[in-house]
């Protein structure tokens, strides 16, 4: 009998984790990918890890992960895998990193896990059962009046040159408070209600696949820019 999606896909984290705790620690060599941005060992080998546990368990299922590329075929279930979002934050020593990983069935996300090990936090979340915060169930800010919410924003913005940008700006000046955390953990933040929005610009898909899932199921909405 084969196990839960979650439950392979928590053993795949479990892994991972442990994976990077240690090349953490060690502070490994840094080497540049072709689009310019750094990659360790720890990507590398938490990647190939939890594609090789998720295999072993469902050979049928196909993969689309950071560091491997699109793998996922036409097959019916994919996984989605960054295996460190933050990975400029883990190089520097910073705490704010982690790993992702989201199942997508036919176009959707049913199943999503972010995980920051140093933070000790896990979020997580299945289609239909609700979203977590280390075992405890967890629901987005009940606040309903913008010049109330506080936001996170990740891009780096000289001058407002464009529709966006400046909708952008005009938002930052009616909420109540602005921050700017970056990769994973604002959207923590988000779904346990401790931060109202998250806005963030050039991203992938790899990115965000997981809190499409967990912010859903936690009371909240999720979008593209536009």
């Amino acid at each position: 009998m084969k196990l839960s999606f979650l439950k392979v896909a928590m053993e795949a984290v479990d892994v991972a984790e442990q994976i990077c705790l240690t090349q953490y620690a060690r502070r490994p060599k840094v080497q540049t990918k072709a689009d310019n941005t750094p990659v360790t060992i720890a990507d590398r080998d938490s990647e190939a890890a939890m594609i090789d546990i998720i295999r072993k368990r469902y050979p049928d299922h196909g993969f689309f992960g950071e560091e491997t590329g699109d793998n996922s075929g036409k097959r019916e279930f994919v996984w989605i895998i960054d295996p460190i979002d933050g990975t400029k934050n883990f190089i520097s020593q910073i705490p704010l990193w982690g790993n992702l990983l989201a199942l997508m069935h036919r176009s959707e996300v049913i199943l999503g896990i972010s995980n920051v090990p140093l933070m000790r936090e896990r979020v997580w979340s299945e289609k239909g059962k609700g979203a977590f915060l280390n075992n405890k169930k967890i629901r987005v800010s009940a606040t309903r009046q913008i010049a109330s919410a506080s936001l996170s924003y990740a891009k780096s913005i000289k001058r407002p040159h464009d529709r966006i940008d400046k909708g952008i700006f005009e938002l930052f000046d009616r909420v109540g408070r602005q921050r700017a955390f970056g990769d994973l953990w604002p959207y923590h933040l988000v779904a346990s209600g401790r931060l109202d929005i998250v806005i963030e610009i050039g991203i992938k898909a790899y990115d965000v696949a997981p809190f499409v899932s967990i912010i859903s199921e936690a009371g909240g909405k999720t979008s593209d820019i536009n």
